[in-house]
């Protein structure tokens, strides 16, 4: 029993590191043979993981991780900020937890704006920027959040570009996999 549990662990670590999931305030490494006990870095990420070693059927392989197992697992990523269909910005910088989604927007066309004159509206599923009163960027979140449980924040940052925080509780806990659906219709940026 005990050593089927740690099969599991094992496929979970090998697996997490191949899709980038991370602990909280660690890298989740791959076998030491592969990468000699150093964290994956997105260039190296394996296409495919063999667990052929580790004695598993592939039942077991295709088996749910328990949630308990992901409780403390992080995920991240970076989106686009703009509707362009080529948009590479990587404005959106985003970590999640199943219970929880956070967001740093650096918005390309927000520099120059005091981060004074900013301000983030959030609803269930949406986030929308206003500057000086006027919204002028929004997006569709991939779900829905707790509205009430929201945090932001807006600070000038480096050359001019203003970085917008963002916080918030997940209705319904589960991975999103990024934190932007669509651009909103009436951005101006």
């Amino acid at each position: 029993m005990q050593s089927r549990g740690l099969r599991s662990m094992a496929i979970a670590l090998l697996v997490g590191s191949a899709a980038g999931l991370r602990t909280p305030g660690a890298w989740v490494t791959a076998a030491p043979s592969a990468t000699r006990g150093r964290p994956l870095q997105a260039a190296e990420a394996p296409q495919s993981v063999s667990v052929g070693d580790l004695g598993l059927t592939m039942d077991e392989v295709n088996e749910r991780f328990p949630e308990e197992m992901l409780q403390g697992m992080v995920s991240s990523g970076y989106e686009s900020t703009s509707r362009l269909p080529d948009g590479t910005d990587e404005g959106a910088a985003w970590f999640e937890s199943a219970e929880r989604v956070e967001v740093t927007l650096t918005i390309p066309g927000l520099r120059g704006q005091p981060a004074a004159s900013l301000a983030v509206e959030a609803t269930e599923n949406t986030l929308t920027i206003t500057a000086w009163g006027r919204a002028i960027w929004s997006c569709v979140l991939r779900s829905n959040i707790d509205p009430n449980s929201a945090t932001m924040s807006a600070e000038d940052g480096m050359g001019m570009q203003p970085i917008i925080k963002f916080a918030a509780s997940k209705e319904v806990p589960g991975r999103w996999g990024g934190f932007i659906q669509n651009i909103g219709e009436d951005s101006l940026l």
